[in-house]
This record gives structure tokens, sequence and C-alpha cells, in this order.
């Protein structure tokens, strides 16, 4: 960037949930046929194989040195730091760092993927892979993402809008949320939880004060459910957790990648893996050292990145266990999984009713209601082209008009989303339709 750009000042650069990024002023537009002359540089640059090294400093002693070498952006950044910093060389750059710049594992085989610019910043992400294989696999994927991104598949489905990382629900989407969170509280009801509404990280004391050893709640996107279990029972309890959250993947079609996480305490960590070796489950082990063991499962978004769904966790005087991890990544997986197609008994709005003026729709609106069916009236007066065409955007199952015809039939015209024809059927058979899908999880 520094040598493609001199008058740049360097932001910020690291490692995120993508792979690595860059972010640093600049003035004037900045358009995609940089990101190749940038990505040039970076071989370059890497093809001298300057010397790298790590230094310790105290931010009063980095900041002169950033300022010393031009870059106020640095300066700036590491004024607000206390206590000691690591500043990274290579040649004449230097920059903040929580590690050496390069990892010569993966410095062959690397892409620029895209920017944003906002004012006078841009921020660039790349990724990059130890092999070629595995960068050729994930381009592949990261260029047909656009069609599968849970953001704009959420517009389409009217659930709801990510603006400045801020999530905005629609009615659909709380709807969704909704129909999540009564079959979340189902589950743990069967399972012997109850639901109680209390502040975060006052488990201990509510348990303490009540005597419930078991509940469960909701705390900010958060699920979570205690059982104030004894170590010496845990194990049993452990494989139940376990075969619980087992069923509850394979409700949702969830393909999961199972990763231990180990403390510095012996016997939870055997416990927890013999629970596992118990439910046939194979997983991977996290070198890094936690304070409390836990297994986590993980679900892949559609690029490949990996997001944390349930887990079991030890704690000193219960077992945590979570089944969405957090809600709306929850809901954000499910929708790209899905390409937008949610499961008949998830969808928000499972029929839309489309009358015509003038025509008594109260009995097919009973049967709907009768069977508890998501339905949307639609009454606007737009053609009936374009109520269609709006509806199969939302990926509707199902879009049933009713007109004249219909009426003196006591028939319905239903189609059927992915389906190209209407189909016309007596309203009896529509209803024997309609509950045979709700018999679908």
């Amino acid at each position: 960037m520094k040598r493609v750009f001199p008058r740049a000042q360097l932001l910020q650069l690291g490692r995120d949930r993508l792979g690595f990024f860059c972010a640093f002023s600049y003035e004037g537009e900045f358009e995609e046929t940089f990101l190749p002359l940038l990505e040039n540089a970076m071989k370059e640059i890497l093809r001298e194989e300057l010397e790298e090294r790590v230094m310790e400093m105290v931010p009063r002693s980095a900041k002169e040195l950033f300022l010393h070498h031009g870059q106020k952006g640095q300066a700036e950044a590491v004024a607000k730091k206390e206590g000691t910093v690591f500043v990274g060389q290579m040649g004449d750059f230097f920059a903040l760092c929580d590690g050496p710049l390069v990892d010569k594992r993966l410095c062959k085989t690397f892409s620029l993927l895209s920017f944003e610019k906002t004012k006078h910043k841009v921020r660039i992400s790349g990724i990059a892979f130890e092999k070629d294989k595995e960068l050729k696999t994930f381009l592949k994927k990261y260029r047909q993402y656009p069609k599968k991104n849970h953001e704009i598949l959420a517009e389409e489905l009217e659930l709801y809008k990510i603006e400045d990382g801020q999530w905005f629900w629609h009615p659909k989407g709380q709807k969704l949320r909704e129909i999540l969170i009564s079959y979340w509280e189902k589950m743990a009801f069967e399972e012997g939880f109850s639901r109680v509404l209390i502040p975060q990280r006052q488990e201990k004391k509510y348990f303490s004060q009540s005597g419930k050893k078991k509940f469960c709640h909701l705390f900010e996107e958060k699920d979570t459910l205690f059982d104030f279990a004894p170590l010496e029972k845990r194990e049993n309890r452990c494989i139940s957790y376990l075969q619980f959250i087992q069923k509850f993947i394979k409700i949702f079609g969830f393909e999961a990648t199972w990763i231990l996480s180990c403390s510095k305490q012996k016997k939870p960590n055997a416990l927890l893996k013999k629970a596992l070796a118990a439910c046939e489950i194979a997983f991977e082990i996290d070198e890094e050292i936690v304070e409390n063991p836990r297994v986590g499962v993980f679900f892949a978004d559609a690029i490949g990145r990996l997001w944390q769904g349930p887990s079991i966790e030890f704690r000193k005087d219960a077992i945590a266990l979570t089944l969405f991890g957090e809600l709306q990544r929850f809901i954000a997986l499910l929708i790209e999984k899905s390409g937008g197609e949610l499961p008949f008994w998830l969808c928000p709005e499972q029929v839309r009713l489309i009358p015509f003026e003038g025509v008594d729709f109260q009995s097919i609106k009973k049967i709907l209601d009768d069977l508890a069916i998501r339905v949307f009236l639609d009454l606007e007066e737009t053609p009936l082209g374009e109520k269609i065409h709006r509806a199969l955007r939302a990926k509707v199952p199902y879009v049933m008009v009713f007109g004249k015809r219909e009426e003196k039939a006591d028939e319905i015209s239903v189609r059927a989303y992915g389906q190209v024809q209407e189909t016309r059927m007596k309203q009896e058979q529509m209803k024997h339709v309609l509950e045979r899908r709700k018999e679908q999880i």
C-alpha cells in the first residue's frame, strides 16, 4: 500500500473472520482495478525476502518511531494504547501488530478480495491458504457468494436489514425469531429446563436464592441453559446433552464441526472426552487452553467460515449449554444454508392469499385459520402479476389466488414456490395438502 500509494496513511491491519485486512486513509476515488496493483506489490515485496522483526516497546517510543517514518496514522493509534505494544518491521515499514507480519506458510497463496470506502477511509480484505488448491476452492465459493449472502437474501425475504453493524428486524423477521425461540423453549422444557428472566452473570445467585437447578434464558441474542450439577454427575448429564444437541442439529440439517477446548483441569477434560466418545462424535482439539473446558459445535457459512452454534461448557458450579449460540447469527446461517428457501414449518409467511375484489373468501380464511397457517392477506390495489411476482421473490411457499371463478367452483388457484404453473384444486384438497406440510419437520 505504501509503495503503490505513498501518501496513504496506514490506520490498522490484522486478521478478521474472513482472513486479513488493511485499513488506511486515502484521498480520492478508490477503484476495483487497484486491487491487482496492490496484490502484485505484495508479491514483489515477498520476493525481496526483507528482514522481519517484532519489537516490544512502550507506546511513547513507538509513537516517536512512527512519526519519524512519516506514519501519522499509526502514531495516532499507538497513542491510545497502554502498557507495552508490539511493532513489526519489514525494511523501512513499521506497523502495530500482534505477531509476525508475514506467515511463511501462507505468503505464496493469497488473494485480495474486496474493499470498502467510507469518506477518506479504505479497508481492503484478503484471504490466504497453505495450498493453492484450497485458495481456488475458496475463490469459487466467494464469487458465488452474492447469490447466497444472507444479507441479500434476508432483504428479499423481508426479514431484516443490516446497517452499520445493527440488525433491523422486519415483522416477518421478528416472527421467525419467535418461531425459533418457541421451538427452543419446547426442546428445553422436554429436557427438564424452565425459562427464567434474570440479569446476565447472575445465574449462580439465582440458583442459591431459588434452589432451581435447571433453568434457561435468552439474553441479548444469546441463549444459555444452566444445570447446576456436581462434577461427579456430569458425565451422564453431558452424554444426555450431547445427544440433545445432536437432535437439534439434525432438525435444522446443519453439517457440524465439533471442537473440544481444554482447560488446565484434567478431570473435567477427561469427562468431556469420555462423553464425546460415548456419543461416537468425531471432534478436533483446540490447541488454546481456556479457563473452562467446553465443546463447541461450529457451522460453516456459504464461503466456509466457521461460526459457533451449540456448546457445552463445564463451569465451576454448573454445566452451561447453548443451542443457538447467537440467535441472529444462527438465522443468518440458516438462510445461507437453505438459499433463503426455509422449511415450511419455519416460514414466517406460509401462504399469501390474494382475493379478488368483491369475492367472499371467508371459507378459505377459515381453513387457514383452523390449521394455524401463517398467512398474509394481500388486498393492495396493484396488478395481479405484480402481486404474484412479489410473493415469489419473497419465496412464500404457497401463493393462493381466489376470484369469482374459484368462488363458484369451491376451488382455489395455488402456485407453489418453485413451480412454473399454478394448480386449481378443491378447497378440501388444499386443506389436506397443508395438513401434510405442517406435519413435516
